[in-house]
């Protein structure tokens, strides 16, 4: 695992382990080894002489030699440390042990003292020794389980120092970016792999940061050289914030198949709602002959009336003209009616553009009288005016209201004590989102099931997949809005969905 403190083997930041610091900057183990022992005698002799000055105590001297040897032993193997161990009792015996400036003993506490020292400090090098391996291992370990962990939630880490402009990244990375491993890591490097639509976002997001010295969070692609294309989740955490000194550390998250995924999801939520559309469709079948009957039935009456004036001896061309007007609006009608079923009807991709809801309403009026009819029912419009307009698919918009709608008068099918009675409704709500309701007067939401009244497949009729309201929620949804039903005061239930004006913005 690289951190920020601790770049891959190339880099010019220092590590924790000296060897692996002198390693890092081409230097050899026998000439750190030889480095390490002419420091370890200055410093024992410097000690020594001190100490000799002083004219310290044998076992005061050992102690200060002991101090030594360990803070030694943590700069290299055990071997270096006997090595220093057997030089401070050299040191001890012929500075320090009668009699002086000779390596002979003629005590035995003298004996007793050296041998002590020796043991000592052989065992505290010996545990500080195992402490070291112990430390190590568990770093290692760390390291792997880290590194296996990366791997399998397919998720880097990096460090970024923006005031010298140096990164490091941990090996995911390089996997993520498909990079090779000798590769030195650099802002330019992730800005070659980023797809040429999403650069200008990415460097926004990144001199963002930098300048204003903040945490960052963003979504792009990669362009691979193969022609493939990844989606990258990359976050960053400020960790140190300096007057000339700026780090963050973050992570870099493979997000592909989760994006793969997302969009499989979405083109089956289309097909179900292109599938829900057409059934619809097939229910208002009635609806859509006497919508377009009657433009066609008048324009064979305005054709025949054509030529009764044409046939009169002095023909009458002004009325002709006004019967091929009226022809030609009553064709462009028909044509729009058929535009709207085959809109309905068609399997395509949601296309948000600007739209006015009301306009959205009264589509669905003009395909849905003759069922309005057909169940007795009384419509009424209550439509706000000088309403914004939203961003959405108008199509998708079409098929909730004309859900709801149904709905609604289906409700009402089993009333016969008072009028039945539909009311559209649309608005803007305080925090300016736009709001359409849909209030019938029907028998209301059992209690017990309103809150399974958008549950995929939960249905109160004996025909029906109970697909429909999930769909509209979705829909809805997929808005940046919400759909919501409660039961009226008196009689019947209203159904109610609320989405952002264009203003205020919409999920793409």
């Amino acid at each position: 695992m690289i951190s920020l403190f601790e770049p891959r083997q190339g880099t010019k930041r220092w590590t924790a382990s000296p060897v692996q610091w002198m390693a890092m900057h081409g230097v050899d183990r026998i000439r750190y080894l030889m480095s390490l022992w002419v420091f370890g005698c200055i410093v024992l002799g410097a000690v020594t002489w001190v100490c000799y000055r002083l004219q310290l105590s044998i076992a005061t001297t050992g102690f200060i030699y002991l101090i030594v040897i360990v803070l030694l032993s943590v700069m290299d193997s055990y071997v270096s440390s006997i090595i220093f161990s057997m030089a401070a009792v050299a040191l001890l015996n012929y500075f320090f042990t009668p009699p002086l400036f000779t390596f002979q003993v003629f005590y035995g506490d003298d004996v007793t003292k050296l041998v002590a020292f020796l043991i000592t400090s052989l065992v505290v090098t010996a545990l500080i020794r195992q402490v070291r391996r112990l430390y190590e291992t568990q770093r290692r370990n760390e390291a792997v389980f880290l590194a296996e962990a990366q791997n399998l939630s397919l998720t880097g880490s990096f460090g970024w120092n923006a005031s010298s402009g140096e990164i490091v990244w941990s090996e995911q990375i390089f996997r993520i970016f498909g990079l090779e491993l000798s590769e030195d890591p650099s802002i330019e490097l992730v800005l070659q792999r980023v797809h040429p639509d999403d650069i200008s976002r990415v460097r926004q997001v990144i001199g963002q940061a930098a300048t204003a010295r903040q945490d960052f969070d963003c979504e792009h692609r990669l362009l691979m050289p193969n022609g493939s294309v990844k989606h990258v989740h990359v976050v960053g955490h400020v960790v140190m914030d300096e007057p000339n000194q700026l780090q963050f550390m973050g992570a870099i998250m493979d997000v592909t198949a989760a994006k793969r995924a997302e969009a499989q999801l979405q083109e089956a939520q289309a097909e179900l709602a292109h599938v829900t559309r057409v059934t619809t469709l097939g229910q208002l079948s009635t609806s859509i002959a006497h919508e377009l009957g009657q433009p066609l039935g008048s324009i064979v009456t305005d054709g025949e009336a054509s030529l009764r004036w044409l046939d009169r001896p002095q023909p009458d061309l002004d009325e002709v003209r006004a019967c091929v007007k009226r022809m030609i609006g009553d064709g462009r009608r028909a044509a729009e009616i058929v535009q709207r079923i085959r809109s309905l009807a068609k399997r395509a991709t949601p296309q948000k553009t600007q739209l006015e809801i009301n306009d959205v309403v009264r589509d669905v009026v003009s395909l849905i009288n003759r069922e309005v009819s057909d169940h007795r029912v009384v419509l009424r419009l209550k439509l706000g005016s000088g309403l914004p307009r939203l961003l959405g698919d108008r199509v998708q918009l079409q098929q909730v209201l004309i859900n709801l709608v149904i709905n609604g008068m289906q409700a009402m099918d089993d009333v016969g004590d008072r009028p039945r009675e539909l009311l559209i409704e649309s608005s803007q709500d305080a925090l300016g989102q736009l709001v359409v309701a849909v209030q019938d007067s029907g028998l209301g939401i059992d209690a017990d099931n309103a809150g399974r009244v958008f549950a995929p497949f939960f249905t109160t009729k004996s025909q029906g997949l109970g697909m429909g309201l999930p769909i509209c929620r979705s829909i809805i949804e997929a808005h940046g809005g919400e759909i919501s039903a409660s039961n009226n005061a008196k009689y019947g239930a209203t159904f109610r969905f609320s989405l952002p004006s264009a203003e205020m913005g919409a999920p793409a």
